[in-house]
């Protein structure tokens, strides 16, 4: 059984303050990668491997999380504002939309598609 002193270092290193701006990074990578249709997270991902060639292990692998994740996030954008969606995720989330949001509410749709079934006109 690992010692608690190795587990805590470990979670104190994956939870700095650099790492975790390497997963922020990542996540707004990942959704305008994510929000052009037929670019998945996996194209992402694949897109952003180049760039952490040069970084530690531990950040690179925190910033290509993020990518994917946002990737994942950001495939809901053109599926609920156009209808097509932007990874094979969201399939789901452009058929729960029936009509286009109003202009007022495209600015406040981001959060929509990540916790679906919301009414996100209100």
């Amino acid at each position: 059984m690992p010692d608690i002193s190795v587990v805590l270092a470990g979670l104190g290193d994956a939870f700095s303050l650099f790492n975790l701006a390497f997963v922020v990074l990542g996540v707004v990578v990942g959704q305008f990668v994510g929000a052009v249709p037929g670019i998945g997270p996996v194209m992402a991902m694949a897109i952003a491997i180049p760039f952490t060639l040069g970084l530690d292990p531990l950040p690179g692998i925190a910033f290509l999380i993020g990518v994917n994740k946002g990737g994942l996030v950001g495939g809901a954008i053109p599926a609920v504002l156009m209808n097509t969606p932007g990874t094979p995720d969201a399939a789901a989330t452009a058929l729960d939309g029936t009509d286009p949001p109003p202009e007022s509410v495209r600015v406040r749709v981001r959060g929509g598609g990540v916790v679906p079934h919301t009414h996100i006109y209100t």
